[in-house]
């Protein structure tokens, strides 16, 4: 009974704090990022380390995503110990995954879950840039480094380009 209460308290908090007012509303934000996600196509999600969130997870029916802004650096740190040539420092963040998909490392392997050769998708928009792979068994990666301040965003899970396009980044 009292699990059964708490489960309750917790959905609806969830949701609460989720879903925005509107019932049919598609729109989902992370931080500075909005998602417009078709309507009915959000199954599930939760919200991590409230306020400020430091993680978002969307889930529906063939797809899951999960935005992280630690994810990259953590990967970063971790990468930089095997290749010395690797700089994890913000400001440094574009030049370096710019100069990672160019070589086709085992570092770039690691940080987008891809094979070797894998191509690694890099898309400019008017404040983003944001690289996308897919990788084994279908999982996804992506990194989006904010031009202005460089910093980054790691979306990983289950989905594809048209998930991605659900960010509303602005064209150049």
């Amino acid at each position: 009974m009292k699990n059964s209460i708490l489960k309750s308290i917790f959905l609806v908090s969830f949701l609460l704090l989720l879903i925005p007012s509107s019932a049919y509303s598609s729109e989902y934000v992370y931080k500075a990022l909005t998602l417009d996600i078709p309507d009915c196509e959000v199954t599930g999600g939760g919200i991590a380390n409230l306020p400020p969130y430091d993680s978002l997870l969307l889930s529906g029916k063939d797809w899951h995503m999960g935005f992280v802004d630690s994810g990259f650096m953590r990967h970063c740190r971790l990468i930089s110990e095997i290749d010395s040539t690797v700089s994890c420092e913000r400001q440094d963040s574009i030049q370096m995954l710019d100069q990672l998909i160019k070589e086709n490392s085992p570092a770039t392997q690691i940080l987008f879950l891809s094979l070797p050769g894998d191509n690694i998708k890099r898309q400019e928009f008017k404040d983003y840039i944001l690289y996308s792979s897919t990788g084994l068994n279908k999982q996804s990666m992506a990194i989006l480094v904010d031009k202005r301040t460089k910093k980054t965003t790691e979306i990983s899970g289950k989905f594809n380009d048209s998930q991605l396009k659900w960010l509303r980044l602005k064209p150049l």
